[in-house]
């Protein structure tokens, strides 16, 4: 078993040395997503404004006063933590969708930013921020790097098809990566998204009552 984890981990750190430069044009990109995301909610209407924070407070304090229904829990955390990875997977079977991965993982920081700010925001800095870092970020630190491998696979599959298109190569390989890498990206986003369900969010709805 040991064995097996070992090559497992060596396989994913072989893959991410030797497309270093592709990750660390996503992580740009994606960092780049952030601070727009952050800085552009400071510009949004105070309507707006006031409709989030109310969406925020009544999420908090349906969590705090309701029942936890787990099956409708795990459910949304599968279908928000499976989406994008389906996504990116259907861009890499067009050679098209190279641009759009990098769009999307733009938009991917972009969304983050923005939510977190607003957070931050409607709590103040010291409950938003540790709201964010106990209900958000343990999960993010390992979907992120999920999806950033997921694009990088997908940008790497689709520049294989153009290859074959142009220049007839072999992507036998290509195939066989482009599917172990996506079964093991969706594989460990689902265990992402049942302990998001079974040990993060019994732990939010205490931090819920503590701050609120």
């Amino acid at each position: 078993m040991r064995n097996y984890r070992t090559k497992r981990q060596n396989v994913f750190k072989s893959f991410f040395m030797a497309h270093i430069n592709l990750y660390i044009c996503l992580i740009i990109l994606f960092l780049l997503g952030i601070v727009v995301g952050a800085v552009h909610s400071g510009f949004v209407k105070d309507e707006n404004l006031i409709e989030s924070f109310r969406y925020i407070t009544d999420f908090m304090t349906a969590l705090k006063t309701k029942k936890i229904d787990v099956d409708i829990l795990l459910r949304e955390f599968l279908w928000n933590n499976l989406k994008p990875g389906f996504l990116l997977w259907l861009l890499g079977l067009v050679i098209l969708g190279i641009p759009l991965i990098f769009i999307y993982i733009a938009f991917e920081g972009y969304s983050l930013g923005f939510a977190f700010a607003l957070v931050i925001k409607g709590l103040g800095g010291s409950k938003g921020t540790l709201l964010i870092s106990l209900a958000v970020l343990p999960q993010e630190m390992i979907i992120i790097p999920v999806l950033l491998t997921l694009a990088v696979n997908s940008i790497l599959f689709a520049r294989a098809i153009w290859q074959k298109k142009e220049r007839n190569t072999n992507i036998k390989f290509d195939i066989y990566r482009y599917i172990f890498l996506f079964i093991a990206g969706m594989v460990m986003l689902v265990a992402i998204s049942m302990i998001q369900t079974y040990l993060q969010m019994p732990l939010v709805k205490n931090l819920i009552g503590y701050i609120s």
